[in-house]
C-alpha cells in the first residue's frame, strides 16, 4: 500500500482445516492441468509448455506421453515446474526426462528450456534441479529449494525399545553440490511478492518466458 495504513477483516479458517489451504490460495495462479501431479499445458498458442511436476508415480509411461506431444508439435519453450514437488526416487526423471531432453537439440539451450524451483522444491526434486543444471541447457528460475544439496536423506523408521514410540531419521549421505550451501539457487531470481499475488500472476513464469523471448 505504499507506506499508507489500510484495514482488511480476514476471516479464519474452519476449525480442522489444513493450513495448506491458506498457502494454496496465497499462490500464484498456475496454468490448469490435466493431471496435477505430472501434467502439461500449451501456452501462447503452444509456443510454450508449462509441465507441473509434483510427483514421480508412475513416472515412465508419463515421461513418455509428454515426450510423444513434444515432438508432435514441439514449443519454442519448455518450462519444468518443481516448485511443489516434495520428492521421490531421484534416479527417474534421469532416464525418463532428463536423458531424453538430452537428445532434443532444439529445446535443450539456452533460451528454451527453463527448471522452474522454489521454498517447496524437496528431497529428490532439489537432487532433479541440481541434475537439470548439470546435464542440460536449463536455467533455474524462481527462489531457492527448500533443501540443501548435501546432506542426509532415506528416512528411516524405528520403534524406540522402552517407549514404543515410533521414531525416523535419514540415515544415508548424499553430496549434490562441490559446494557447502543451504540450497539449489536460481540462475534467474523471481520470487513471489504480494502485488504479484493478488493480480494472480506468477513471478516465476513470467521470469522465464521474458527471458526466452530475449534469448532463445
Amino acid at each position: 500500500m505504499a507506506g499508507r495504513p489500510a484495514a482488511f477483516d480476514i476471516a479464519p479458517l474452519s476449525a480442522g482445516q489444513p493450513d495448506g489451504q491458506l498457502t494454496a490460495a496465497l499462490a500464484p495462479a498456475k496454468p490448469a492441468t490435466p493431471d496435477p501431479s505430472f501434467g502439461w499445458a500449451r501456452l501462447y498458442d503452444g509456443a510454450a509448455v508449462h509441465l507441473q511436476f509434483r510427483r514421480y508415480d508412475d513416472l515412465p509411461r508419463r515421461a513418455a506421453a509428454l515426450f510423444d506431444d513434444l515432438r508432435a508439435a514441439p514449443p519454442h519453450t519448455l518450462l519444468i515446474d518443481l516448485r511443489d514437488n516434495r520428492g521421490g526416487n531421484y534416479t527417474l526423471p534421469r532416464e525418463h526426462v532428463i536423458e531424453p531432453l538430452q537428445n532434443m537439440p532444439a529445446l535443450n539451450r539456452t533460451g528454451r528450456l527453463y527448471v522452474l524451483i522454489g521454498r517447496h522444491t524437496f528431497s529428490a526434486a532439489m537432487t532433479n534441479a541440481s541434475d537439470f543444471r548439470r546435464e542440460t541447457e536449463a536455467l533455474l528460475v524462481g527462489e531457492p529449494t527448500g533443501a540443501r544439496p548435501n546432506g542426509y536423506q532415506e528416512l528411516h523408521t524405528f520403534v524406540l525399545p522402552h517407549s514404543r514410540i515410533r521414531a525416523a531419521c535419514s540415515i544415508r549421505r548424499y553430496r549434490f553440490d562441490d559446494a557447502s550451501r543451504d540450497a539449489i539457487y536460481p540462475d534467474l531470481d523471481a520470487a513471489p511478492d504480494w502485488p504479484s499475488l493478488m493480480q494472480g500472476r506468477d513471478n516465476a513464469i513470467d521470469a522465464a518466458l521474458a527471458h526466452a523471448r530475449t534469448t532463445g
